[in-house]
């Protein structure tokens, strides 16, 4: 078979990327990486900060806490601390609720949902970014739909800001533009201009009406003062004007691995400030639907609790104290080398990077010659230098200008969630997750580092291996690329950007009906949806024919999307003989299958018959990609844990696919975050936790078939109209009632019972004590309707 998948390219070589790499395989034992951002001690060892440990210790002892689905805006606390951090205890525009705030995934994730925000609704595409900036500033506005320019910033010849160059070009922007302005710490340069430069950059900014977008991602870690570092955009936000500002708590509280941070939006009134909010959160939903909640829950454990933000505070300053010995040490070392030129812009500079001046020939020198490693434009990170390491640098420095001196209700009853409840109604934590979160709370060899791009690679082994089986030939063969996502939605949106990009047919087919996230996820993402038939109302079962028929008139090459089990919204799924024909009509027309598997083992109770689909395209050795989702089957929905799992026809097709993929996802959310892939990996790789969590799913997928039954015969009971036997046919979490809108609209009304419009209902909501009320409910707008 051809491969579907043979056009996709390599990705472009990522700097950065490159050089980890590099470093990474390089056997030298004094080798020293210094272009990753990460805080290092004065070992080179990752730091955890001691507040860090108190708050996760706090949270994993506290049995109150549950994985439910978080607001899609994120932790209410969270978000109006980290408002309160960035704007100051008495902001006005907080007293006016001008502020829209919400959880996101640290600074990358802020920034691209405040640009996709900003490319919908905002009259002007242009956004100016510094030259230079991070490099990941321009694919990740490019993405989101923005056109970028570049404002002067860096001189090279004096190391310093290129002033005059900054205001010229600003007060030559298009009005209403957005311009990116870095609040404290630049990157790469560790240039910021001073307080005074600040003003006047204030001034042309709000004559000219730009629309100013801060990315603070180092707030108390530049200077040591949480105020100072917040100076500059308190100062653009009491003027009364508007902003946007990206917020990270991966440096100054070490959260890297966490991906915790937010999105401020300052508006000019509370009526503006609404419709902002409405809209933001139509980009997430469609983005990852959620945000995960333990880096929210730590940061905002430590913010709320004096003794604990005191001890940050203390932290915080010690990190950053560090760093600037860090400069001074490295200043004097080279200075006592006699190496030529001015240095003293190393002690100049602030923050976590400096630009040292080397050039590309001295960087790819000091890689070769002498094991260290930096970007390309000399750039390094001062977090992840020590006394030890000082000399080695300071000599390499030295060495390498020598050798290239010359160059430059009470009752009521909400049905449309889809997260399992207990008897009593209450959302639950497995008791297998419970352990394996005290286990990862009382590792104390665990740190917050940055994760790799696509994630832990035990977790994304062990899911693949969930999916496809244990002795899978895809896997042995390596044509199977895995990638840990946010959950089954961002699976999705990954899955999604990546075809867009690399597919040569940009149609995709959706069932009809479908998840109500799956059209805007494909659209947003650039893709053309078309639907197949799939649901028939009148025997509320499949229109199998139909499907055939439009599978077989889609074009060659299309995406077909195809739930794995426990079809949401409708409960209804083919047999096995039904599969078997899809699945011939699939590879004859050459479409490439795209699973949504959200309920493996959370449907019938069992792993492997969940995955059984799945596995038969598998197996038949042709291309498809396939979306997993925790949030069901270990009831993590909290957590936004998932993967994104792309069979290739080959080992080379795969490493193509995964350098194509990485690129979505650096600019989308940079990496993801560890602490449920961590209690996902924790589980599945020990037998016992294993073997206890099955027990544990398949008693929830039994309390939900056995909802089914006792609804069905509540129904019966009370002599209903109508055939209601689909309740009991349908599997997995949601059920197709059979009710229509004005049925729907009177339930609400009348007896306090919410569920979709188009009736379905959460079975995994209802318990024992609940069906009676729906099941009269149902009774009483059947017989009054019709």
């Amino acid at each position: 078979m051809n491969s579907i998948l043979s056009s996709v390219l390599p990705a472009p070589e990522d700097p950065i990327i490159r050089v980890y790499y590099a470093s990474r395989d390089d056997p030298s034992p004094v080798k020293l990486n210094l272009s990753i951002g990460a805080y290092r001690t004065e070992e080179g060892k990752p730091l955890l900060l001691e507040v860090v440990r108190r708050a996760e210790q706090e949270l994993a002892n506290d049995k109150c806490r549950d994985k439910e689905y978080p607001p899609l805006d994120g932790l209410a606390d969270f978000n109006k601390l980290s408002a309160k951090l960035v704007l100051g205890d008495d902001s006005s525009a907080v007293k006016e609720k001008r502020v829209v705030t919400i959880q996101c995934l640290s600074g990358t994730g802020a920034l691209r949902v405040g640009a996709e925000f900003l490319a919908k609704n905002h009259q002007q595409s242009v956004i100016l970014v510094p030259n230079p900036t991070w490099s990941n500033h321009p694919p990740l506005f490019t993405l989101a739909g923005l056109s970028v320019e570049y404002f002067r910033y860096y001189d090279p010849k004096t190391r310093g800001i290129d002033f005059q160059g900054l205001l010229e070009d600003l007060g030559a922007a298009p009005s209403g533009a957005i311009v990116v302005l870095q609040a404290c710490a630049h990157n790469p340069t560790g240039v910021d201009p001073t307080l005074e430069q600040w003003e006047q950059i204030r001034q042309v900014v709000r004559s000219k009406r730009l629309l100013p977008f801060f990315d603070s991602a180092y707030q108390g870690f530049a200077s040591g003062s949480l105020d100072r570092d917040a100076q500059v955009i308190r100062m653009f936000v009491d003027d009364g004007g508007e902003c946007l500002i990206a917020q990270s708590f991966a440096k100054n509280m070490g959260l890297y691995a966490e991906r915790i941070g937010a999105l401020t939006i300052v508006c000019e009134s509370e009526d503006v400030a609404r419709k902002v909010q409405s809209q933001v959160i139509l980009i997430v939903r469609y983005m990852y639907l959620c945000p995960p909640t333990h880096g929210a829950s730590i940061v905002t454990t430590i913010l709320k609790n004096s003794d604990m933000y005191n001890d940050w505070t203390i932290e915080l300053k010690g990190m950053a104290d560090r760093i600037i010995s860090m400069r001074q040490q490295l200043f004097e070392a080279i200075q006592a080398r006699g190496t030529p030129g001015d240095w003293s812009h190393i002690i100049k500079q602030i923050g976590m990077f400096s630009f040292t001046g080397l050039n590309e020939k001295h960087v790819r020198l000091m890689a070769k010659e002498y094991h260290i490693y930096m970007t390309d434009d000399g750039r390094i990170s001062m977090a992840g230098l020590s006394p030890k390491t000082i000399p080695q640098l300071a000599d390499a420095i030295h060495a390498v200008i020598f050798a290239y001196r010359d160059d430059p209700s009470p009752v009521k009853l909400n049905l449309s969630a889809g997260a399992y409840r207990t008897e009593e109604g209450k959302p639950l934590v497995l008791e297998v997750v419970r352990r394996a979160e005290q286990q990862l709370a009382n590792d104390l060899s665990r740190d917050k580092e940055y994760p790799p791009l696509d994630g832990l690679a035990e977790f994304n082994k062990l899911s693949a291996k969930l999916v496809l089986g244990d002795y899978s030939p895809a896997m042995e063969e390596h044509r199977v690329v895995t990638i840990q996502c946010l959950s089954g939605t961002g699976s999705l949106r990954v899955g999604a950007e990546f075809l867009a990009k690399n597919h040569q047919q940009s149609v995709i087919f959706v069932p009809n009906p479908t998840w109500g996230n799956h059209i805007p996820i494909f659209t947003l993402a650039g893709l053309s949806v078309e639907y197949f038939r799939y649901y028939d109302p009148k025997t509320r079962g499949i229109d199998f024919q139909g499907l055939l028929e439009d599978l077989g008139a889609a074009p060659s090459g299309a995406i077909v999307v195809l739930q794995a089990c426990a079809h949401n919204p409708t409960g209804v799924d083919p047999t096995l003989e039904q599969w078997e024909q899809i699945r011939q009509i699939v590879r004859s027309k050459r479409l490439l299958p795209f699973f949504d598997s959200a309920y493996q083992g959370f449907a019938s109770g069992s792993l492997d018959s969940d995955a059984q689909v799945v596995r038969m395209f598998v197996d038949d050795g042709g291309e498809c990609l396939i979306a997993q989702s925790f949030a069901k089957n270990m009831g993590l929905y909290a957590e936004r844990i998932g993967a994104l799992t792309i069979v290739c026809e080959s080992e080379e097709v795969a490493r193509k696919v995964h350098s194509q993929v990485l690129l979505v996802v650096r600019p989308m959310y940079l990496c993801p975050p560890t602490h449920g892939a961590s209690i996902v990996t924790t589980i599945l790789k020990n037998s016992d936790m294993y073997n206890d969590w099955t027990i544990e799913l398949k008693a929830m997928a039994d309390r939900i078939i056995r909802m089914r039954r006792q609804l069905y015969e509540a129904i019966q009971a009370r002599g209903t109209p109508g055939d209601w036997s689909h309740i009991i046919k349908q599997i997995g979490m949601f059920s197709f009632t059979g009710l229509n809108e004005k049925h729907v609209r009177l339930m609400a009304k009348e007896y306090h019972i919410y569920m979709t419009y188009d009736g379905r209902i959460s079975m995994a909501s209802l318990s024992s004590k609940t069906i009676p009320q729906l099941a009269d409910a149902i009774h009483a707008v059947v017989t009054c309707v019709g």
